[in-house]
């Protein structure tokens, strides 16, 4: 890869300077008049040509080509021989599930359904999955609250009057948390509530599922009455694969949580 700095003439310098402060004044107007609704009709188009061709000229002169480098066609290729990797594996597993060299795609495929599942309706990562000889999956749940996060979107201001947070969509399914105290993050108090609706979680998803045991934590603050014994891990089995293949999963859209108290 060619690390070697360029080299420019001071006419050259002087382009760039003047190209890229035209751009800047065109945007920051633009930004402007969007912010106080100022933006009239025959300028919505006029404003970003104008940068468009302020940085073409910054292009031009810098020898911009928009060709890939040798590295980035490197990255190119490599993922797209992964991604069709995966293709061809998946292909296989459908042509025969019989075959043994299509189990670690059906396995793949399982677990993955399975995650997706539990970052939308439960709590975002599992600590330990497998597949035994006999043919049943064996998971434990774990409980991330902290890094939940929302989907990018082009209407932020809109959605947060329609959409939820993570936590405020557990909150409406009757699930209990711990005081958000600075220094704390948020977790799920161990009690016999939050036990009850964990299970009706995973039994709508997985009816033959059997919880075997929980594993909790003592959360110990600086204030003895915030002091809770935490939910962080769910132990169970998926008796019935089948479960796994009739799963429906509805896609959700979440608020990023911002409170931090």
């Amino acid at each position: 890869m060619d690390n070697t700095k360029i080299k420019f003439t001071e006419d050259q310098k002087a382009v760039v300077e003047r190209e890229i402060k035209q751009a800047y004044s065109a945007m920051a107007t633009l930004l402007e008049w969007v912010k106080t609704d100022s933006l009239r009709e025959d300028m919505k188009e006029a404003l970003p040509s104008l940068v468009d061709s302020y940085m073409k000229t910054v292009k031009e002169t810098i020898g911009f080509t928009g060709e890939e480098s040798e590295r980035e066609k490197e990255m190119t290729e490599s993922i797209g021989q992964y991604y069709q990797k995966q293709i061809n594996d998946l292909e296989k597993a459908l042509e025969s599930q019989q075959s043994v060299s299509s189990i670690s795609a059906i396995v793949k495929v399982a677990f993955e359904k399975i995650e997706k599942w539990w970052d939308i309706e439960g709590f975002n990562y599992i600590r330990e999955k497998e597949i035994t000889a006999g043919g049943t999956v064996k998971l434990e749940l774990g409980f991330m609250l902290d890094s939940f996060t929302s989907n990018y979107s082009t209407t932020p201001v809109s959605d947060k009057e329609q959409l939820k947070t993570k936590v405020q969509y557990l909150t409406d399914q009757g699930f209990e948390f711990t005081p958000k105290k600075r220094g704390y993050g948020l977790d799920l108090i161990d009690n016999d509530n939050n036990r009850k609706l964990l299970e009706k979680v995973i039994k709508a998803a997985f009816p033959s599922a059997r919880v075997w045991s929980y594993n909790n934590h003592l959360r110990s603050t600086n204030n003895e009455r915030d002091d809770r014994f935490i939910i962080r891990g769910v132990e169970m089995t998926i008796i019935d694969l089948s479960d796994i293949e009739n799963l429906q999963i509805e896609e959700k859209t979440f608020l990023f949580d911002e409170d931090d108290e």
